[in-house]
């Protein structure tokens, strides 16, 4: 399994990643517009810090949850080479841990700037800068499970038209690959298996 990242885009929002496209950057929050609204649901990587699953970390570990099953598989998701982001790997918070913080160290832990980061999830890596799509930029998952049952044939060609011209736009040539399967990016061989071609 290769090491790659994902970032996933929450609650469907096709308008987001066509704007994460367009503007070249996954952004921290403290960068963000009220164009760019990304990763803010999560309480744990403050307002300098980017989210990313990197999945073969958490794959031996079929009893604890996963940001890869949370927020990634079937769902819209930008795929990232590792190569080229410095990576800060947080303490993982047990589930036990997790009963045990009491509301005061919550408080310090939530929104917290420090280089001494948590997370809920074994698969979650976090970086401090922006993330050029440019330099980093493998592939765009799109769910097409989802994107089947939400929406008629001729809506879903128009979200993975408009995904493809914006990222010709940008010059940027990747696959867009099916994130509604479990292995849709572990290897070379599973992005082209899972290469999306609708007309």
């Amino acid at each position: 399994m290769k090491p790659y990242l994902y970032h996933g885009i929450k609650w469907y929002n096709y308008d987001l990643l066509l704007k994460i496209i367009e503007s070249g950057y996954i952004l921290p929050r403290c960068e963000l517009t009220d164009d760019i609204v990304d990763d803010k649901n999560n309480i744990f990587n403050g307002t300098k810090y980017i989210s990313l699953c990197q999945k073969s970390i958490g794959t031996d570990c079929k009893s604890i949850k996963t940001s890869f099953n949370e927020y990634i598989l079937n769902k819209p998701t930008l795929l990232l080479d590792k190569k080229n982001i410095n990576l800060i790997y947080p303490r993982f918070i047990t589930p036990l841990e997790n009963e045990l913080i009491s509301p005061l160290e919550w408080e310090k832990l939530i929104y917290n700037d420090s280089d001494r980061r948590v997370s809920y999830y074994l698969d979650e890596v976090q970086t401090k800068d922006r993330i050029s799509l440019k330099d980093n930029l493998i592939a765009v998952g799109l769910p097409l499970r989802h994107l089947l049952r939400n929406y008629s044939e001729e809506e879903m060609k128009n979200i993975y038209n408009k995904v493809k011209l914006v990222l010709q736009e940008k010059g940027i040539d990747v696959p867009i690959i099916n994130s509604s399967e479990y292995d849709f990016a572990d290897d070379e061989e599973c992005i082209k298996k899972y290469s999306l071609n609708i007309k």
